[in-house]
């Protein structure tokens, strides 16, 4: 999922959604808080959608509106979305043929919601020396508890990062590097973390330390270090 800014004022963000499906369907769009609690539906056919929607985190599922026995219908698929203030958080859904026997096992899609999602770790870095101030352009990068890359990022202007569609995985790591033009922070380095598939973990918010080690004075340079002293050249021959 990728996020880019929208002009608004308002506590608000939008949901952009793509639906594919192997073939023309008509879905039922439901979005949930993190708690399972519906707050909303609409009908749309398989392709684009947009909703606008508080600041927060969704669960959006989508439904095929076909029967149950219909052999026709598509797999449901739910995603965990980030809405920030004012940002396009776009996602892309799959819905794909499913076998009878998965059909006469399936619960009902209520009983599901908190399921099927996979997991979000999320944060805010600010400035160690005043918290109030969000830090944007951070790179932040989570590793696995053998080094390996997981996923990076980097900070919004409200200085909020999140790793979404992330299964269960213990001892994850985070390192977080300020922008690159700033060399006013130290790096600092998270270990120990851990994520489940089906629940939104929120790192609140993460300070990035003043770097004030004292910095070495930059070596001057001059044209006679290159070639020999002035005095040396200025010698005159002695015959001896």
């Amino acid at each position: 999922m990728r996020a880019e800014q929208v002009r608004s004022t308002e506590q608000r963000g939008c949901i952009r959604g793509r639906i594919q499906a192997p073939g023309p369907c008509v879905v039922q769009i439901r979005w949930y808080d993190v708690d399972g609690r519906c707050l909303g539906r609409k009908r749309s056919y398989a392709g684009a959608w947009s909703l606008r929607v508080p600041a927060g985190r969704y669960f959006v599922q989508v439904t095929d509106e076909r029967s149950e026995s219909d052999p026709r219908r598509l797999t449901s698929s739910t995603a965990a979305v980030v809405v920030r203030s004012g940002y396009v958080s776009e996602v892309d859904q799959r819905l794909t043929r499913e076998s009878r026997d998965t059909r006469a096992t399936r619960r009902p899609a209520a009983d599901r919601v908190g399921e099927t999602p996979t997991g979000v770790l999320q944060g805010r870095v600010v400035d160690g020396a005043d918290p109030t101030v969000p830090l944007s352009g951070a790179r932040v990068r989570l590793l696995d508890a053998d080094g390996h890359l997981v996923g990076r990022t980097r900070t919004e202007t409200s200085g909020h990062f999140a790793f979404e569609a992330l299964a269960t995985m213990p001892g994850l790591q985070l390192v977080v590097r300020p922008a690159p033009a700033s060399n006013d922070h130290l790096r600092p380095h998270l270990g120990g973390l851990s994520v489940r598939d089906d629940a939104w973990h929120d790192l609140g918010d993460l300070a990035l330390p003043v770097d004030d080690r004292p910095r070495r004075a930059p070596r001057l340079h001059s044209a006679a270090a290159d070639f020999g002293s002035s005095a040396a050249l200025s010698l005159p021959a002695m015959r001896v």
